[in-house]
């Protein structure tokens, strides 16, 4: 009788009313809240205070694999690369055999022995 009324006076359903939703939604809201904070209570009191991780010895071999390929790779990244138009150069050198001739060979011998590593027998 009291719903017949409400929908007379414009009111709807009960459930529609704003305090009536605004109590149901108060009531939602504080079960979650109450949900989760037991979820966090149980998780806290299930971790061991002293948690160890073990990796395996190929996992550790996968990372210093993966360090050093980053490391050849920012090595490779910070290299000078040739340009199309000095490659070209070079090929036409070797074509013409300018690397065979005396003064260029006794130039790359002179550089070869004031490199650090080398040694002289």
């Amino acid at each position: 009788m009291l719903d017949k009324l409400s929908n007379l006076a414009g009111l709807g359903n009960s459930a529609d009313r704003p305090d009536k939703v605004n109590k149901k939604n108060n009531v939602r809201q504080a079960d979650n809240s109450k949900a989760s904070q037991k979820g966090v209570e149980k998780s806290s009191e299930n971790s061991p205070k002293d948690a160890h991780v073990k990796i395996s010895d190929s996992a550790k071999e996968l990372m210093k694999l993966r360090a050093e390929a980053e490391r050849y790779l920012k090595m490779i990244e910070e290299k000078e690369t040739l340009s199309a138009d000095k490659l070209a150069e070079i090929q036409n050198k070797l074509k013409s055999n300018q690397y065979l001739r005396e003064e260029v060979i006794d130039k790359i011998v002179e550089k070869l022995i004031n490199l650090p590593n080398f040694k002289n027998f």
